[in-house]
């Protein structure tokens, strides 16, 4: 697909963002699933409690929003703006609702959160050609010909979010998969950060709950040690574990910040990140199989 169609595809998808899904019941070894880590209490995020708490820990504008690449970039933390607390919104409900997300206490004190997600198949979706690259700048694209200028940066998150979620439904169609977890985002507060506990929380559920006997893995690093992680560890340890699947596939697509377009207030937002480097990384973990399709 050329940019052009591309751009065109994508402006009529505009705010439709990604759904929501629950599919816990896919896991047999996730119900009732905890754990302690370093003194911390894991726990899937399933009652009332655990999602207002969770809520309340993601949406502190100090946290997560304000530390990480893009959404630092994109000015998520910033308060005040009704269409950034709209998206906030939707986007953490996607997470919350999946059933495989998780929450970290001490002393009842949140301390810690990681949220994924999961997408059933969808044979009816149709799938976008597109590289990471081109699809975001194709977003800075149609974020700068919006003429609300306060909506540009949702505009550019809703489509980052899309192309993840598109990703999801073709791999799934390629390699004849019925489920994606999407490994989302992971927070943990200053002085819980040593002895790097969030890897440790991903590689215990991702052994324990036999992900990658059971569906595509999905996960964006976007910084040098979390790209040198995944690829060195996480893929690695897949690939030794003696699965149905007999070892994985790992696709990636990686992006220098440097050629990130989009353009906020007069500003290219991402050049503040562009001494990383090509560290927006897009992996894909496949339990290996041959592909029902060379191409969609």
């Amino acid at each position: 697909m050329q940019v052009q169609s591309l751009a065109q595809a994508l402006s009529a998808r505009t705010g439709q963002f990604v759904p929501k899904s629950n599919a816990q019941h896919f896991f047999s070894k996730i119900k009732g699933w905890e754990a302690n880590i370093d003194g911390i209490q894991l726990i899937l995020i399933s009652t009332k409690k655990h999602v207002e708490d969770a809520r309340k820990f993601w949406l502190n504008s100090d946290h997560f929003w304000a530390d990480a690449v893009i959404p630092k970039s994109l000015g998520l933390n910033k308060q005040g703006c009704p269409y950034t607390t709209a998206h906030l919104a939707r986007e953490l409900d996607v997470y919350l609702e999946s059933g495989v997300s998780l929450i970290g206490y001490v002393d009842d004190n949140v301390v810690c959160s990681c949220l994924n997600a999961v997408w059933k198949r969808d044979d009816s979706y149709e799938v976008l050609e597109g590289d990471m690259l081109t699809w975001h700048n194709t977003a800075a694209e149609l974020a700068a010909q919006s003429e609300l200028l306060a909506t540009r940066h949702v505009l550019w998150r809703d489509l980052q979010y899309q192309h993840i979620y598109n990703n999801a439904q073709k791999y799934m169609k390629m390699y004849n998969k019925e489920l994606v977890f999407y490994c989302g985002m992971g927070y943990t507060t200053a002085e819980y950060r040593h002895g790097g506990l969030m890897i440790k929380i991903i590689e215990r559920f991702f052994t324990e709950w036999k992900l990658y006997d059971k569906c595509i893995y999905l996960t964006i690093s976007t910084m040098p040690f979390s790209k040198k992680y995944v690829k060195k560890n996480l893929v690695k340890n897949i690939a030794n574990v003696k699965s149905r699947a007999k070892g994985v596939e790992h696709i990636v697509d990686i992006v220098d910040y440097s050629e990130e377009n989009l353009v906020l207030d007069g500003v290219r937002v991402f050049d503040a990140f562009s001494h990383l480097g090509p560290s927006m990384v897009f992996h894909a973990v496949i339990p290996k199989s041959r592909p029902i399709l060379s191409r969609l």
